[in-house]
């Protein structure tokens, strides 16, 4: 078995007391597997929801503290209190009721792991990144219940149980919220099984002093010894007996954290030592204060993924450094999409615009084979006479009547003059008239050629 403070866990394998009559019966929607632990306040099963099938822990107050009025009402209130605390760092408890003895119960969430105690028997002192992350997860689950109005009270390594997170790093649930303040402080029920021994190496002078007022610094002071024993491998006070070891607290300083852990960080000892102030005043004020002060020491992916899972919160806590690259997502393809098309738009647009112009030959001039090219010369400057190309016969023309319509073709002989050689040339003339008056022109003195070229 696996001792835990003041509840006994059975490790993996080993059998329940077979007397147990609770063992098979069906609880309400619950049916009870098997006993999975028992201390001086209660006993806890494995059991399964009779339609869902899934696996939950029940508690049950033992039947000796359950006969008490005063101890029922500060179960009901304080179970109803934790039933409405929600946080990945603290154990959820889903459901309260009373069994058929009238024996009441808590249904938590069922957990496979192991707490802290049972990892210090079996690893010793733990990393110093490791222990900072396993109390900075914890400090978050324990800030959002001071923020309801909720002190622990009972926080030591048996109430901090390690899960895996999915990734192989350790996911912290903080147990036992409302069980803790039932615990009695005056020592009426100090020969229960660990029911006092356990939770007094973790006790603020405060609280050892049974005083009514302990506010949230008390569980400041404990999660400053759980990190002292976490890295040291060993609890700051200890003793034989409960009276020595609240004498220890009240008046003995423990031994220099840096004595039994040489090589930890700078400044790491100095920030436990302030969480385990004797004098309240000198502590540090908030849960939030002490994970401000640890935060330096924790890995950065810690803090990424304390932050991450925090919605925000400012207090450092366990989350992931570094975020792996993420895939674009559909709105990212869409918007590349669309720069890629305008900027196609733009390249097709400016292409238009700069390309160079192709000038189309005229239709008038390509319907007319026979016409002589031209040669397009800028202007000449000018001069007193300037002097034709070419020189022009005075032509002469016969019009005649084609489909009513006046048109009439003539030739001209031109000379060129600045080669000296003869050419001929056709150059059309367009005549209007009427179909009805034919105008008679005189012939030609030659004959038209129909090639002149």
């Amino acid at each position: 078995m696996i001792e835990t403070g003041d509840t006994e866990l059975l490790s993996d394998g080993a059998a329940g007391d077979a007397r147990d009559l609770r063992l098979g019966a069906q609880i309400d929607r619950y049916t009870i597997v098997r006993l999975l632990g028992r201390g001086g306040m209660g006993t806890v099963y494995e059991a399964r929801h009779t339609r869902l099938t899934r696996r939950v822990a029940m508690k049950f107050l033992l039947p000796e503290l359950a006969a008490r009025p005063e101890i029922l009402r500060r179960f009901d209130n304080e179970a109803m209190a934790a039933g409405a605390l929600e946080h990945p760092n603290l154990v959820a408890v889903l459901d309260l009721g009373r069994a058929v003895d009238g024996a009441p119960y808590l249904v938590m969430e069922y957990l496979q792991g192991e707490d802290c105690a049972r990892l210090l028997r079996q690893s010793g002192p733990l990393p110093a990144p490791r222990a900072v992350d396993i109390v900075l997860q914890a400090c978050r689950g324990v800030a959002v219940a001071h923020a309801a109005g909720i002190i622990h009270r009972d926080l030591k390594p048996a109430n901090l149980f390690v899960t895996d997170a999915g990734d192989g790093s350790d996911q912290i649930k903080v147990l036992d919220f409302g069980i803790a303040k039932l615990r009695p402080v005056d020592g009426e029920a100090a020969t229960g099984t660990g029911s006092t021994f356990g939770t007094t190496h973790y006790m603020s002078p405060e609280q050892a002093r049974g005083a009514a007022d302990v506010d949230p610094r008390t569980d400041v002071w404990s999660l400053g010894v759980v990190l002292y024993e976490l890295l040291g491998g060993r609890r700051p006070f200890d003793g034989e007996q409960p009276l020595n070891v609240v004498h220890q607290i009240f008046s003995v300083a423990p031994v220099e954290l840096e004595t039994l852990r040489p090589g930890l960080p700078a400044g790491l000892a100095a920030v436990v030592a302030k969480a385990m102030e004797k004098d309240v005043a000198r502590r540090f004020a908030t849960i939030r204060e002490l994970a401000d002060a640890l935060a330096p020491f924790a890995a950065p992916a810690i803090l990424l993924r304390n932050r991450s899972q925090d919605g925000g919160v400012t207090m450092p806590t366990p989350v992931t450094a570094a975020r792996p690259a993420q895939a674009r997502g559909p709105r990212a393809g869409r918007r590349l999409g669309t720069v890629l098309a305008v900027a196609a738009v733009v390249a097709v647009a400016a292409f238009i615009i700069t390309r160079p112009k192709v000038v189309q030959p005229s239709p008038s001039l390509a319907a007319s084979p026979a016409a002589p090219e031209a040669r397009v010369e800028p202007p000449p400057v000018p001069r007193a006479t300037p002097t034709p190309d070419f020189a022009i016969d005075p032509p002469t023309a016969k019009v005649s009547e084609q489909s009513g319509r006046s048109i009439a073709v003539t030739s001209t002989r031109a000379r060129s003059r600045s080669h000296g050689l003869a050419s001929r040339a056709s150059m059309p003339t367009t005549v209007s008239g009427s179909a009805s008056a034919p105008v008679e022109a005189a012939k030609p003195p030659f004959k038209l050629d129909p090639n002149p070229y």
